[in-house]
């Protein structure tokens, strides 16, 4: 049982890991795009 557990703690951190990457990667892209369209329009 405790394996198990441990198992499936293991899988939450990476789940919550990797939600923080795309939260990361989609601010990055949302900037990214802020400044194309600033230097763009100037």
């Amino acid at each position: 049982m405790i394996q198990v557990i441990q198992v499936i703690q293991v899988i939450q951190v990476i789940q919550v890991i990797q939600v923080i990457q795309v939260i990361q990667v989609i601010q990055v892209s949302k900037h990214g795009m802020l400044t194309a369209t600033h230097s763009f329009l100037n």
